[in-house]
């Protein structure tokens, strides 16, 4: 079951900021700066809980971290953690990949395209569109999306389902923005 979570070694200051940014980005320049205060003052007073592992469970989490021969996931349904033969993983992600029917090797990257498309479309809107939002949109040099998959444990073999993050690619921020935009309509 995926409902533990080791208790943090350090309080993840950065990351916290950075998420809050990301959240902020959009907000007028009075609230952005009541939010940062109160995070700030917020992170002066955080202090870590009490450790909810004991020194041999610790360890025994570094050492499977550190295992390169198993991959610890979790499952594609019903909130459980896998644990994997990395070799078994790595086979089932290729043999996935080789099936000439779903996928396509290609010859070069297709980001510079898609980059290209996006800001021309972003730059025809720019009359009604603030410019700091209109910067934020057009990010470039964003990582390539990454595959990874997640295995089917209530089926046979359990297959793996295959999932494309975007998280950071340049079109991240513009997916983002439409989400907003949109999610009161769903």
């Amino acid at each position: 079951d995926l409902k533990f979570a080791p208790t943090p070694r350090k309080i993840p200051t950065m990351d916290m900021i950075a998420e809050i940014e990301n959240a902020i980005w959009n907000l007028d320049d009075l609230s952005k700066a009541e939010i940062r205060m109160e995070t700030t003052n917020s992170l002066k007073r955080a202090r870590l809980p009490k450790d909810n592992m004991s020194k041999v469970e610790r360890q025994t989490l570094k050492g499977l971290q550190a295992d390169e021969s198993i991959i610890i996931l979790k499952a594609d349904k019903g909130n459980r953690t896998v644990v994997m033969d990395r070799t078994e993983y790595d086979e089932k992600i290729l043999n996935m990949l080789n099936d000439q029917q779903t996928y396509k090797k290609l010859k070069k990257d297709p980001r510079n395209v898609g980059e290209k498309e996006m800001k021309k479309l972003l730059s025809s809107k720019a009359e009604r569109m603030d410019d700091k939002l209109l910067k934020k949109l057009k990010t470039t040099d964003g990582p390539t999306p990454r595959i990874y998959r997640l295995p089917k444990i209530h089926k046979n073999n359990n297959p793996l389902r295959p999932i494309v993050s975007f998280s950071g690619s340049t079109t991240y921020q513009l997916s983002k923005y439409l989400s907003l935009i949109l999610s009161p309509l769903v």
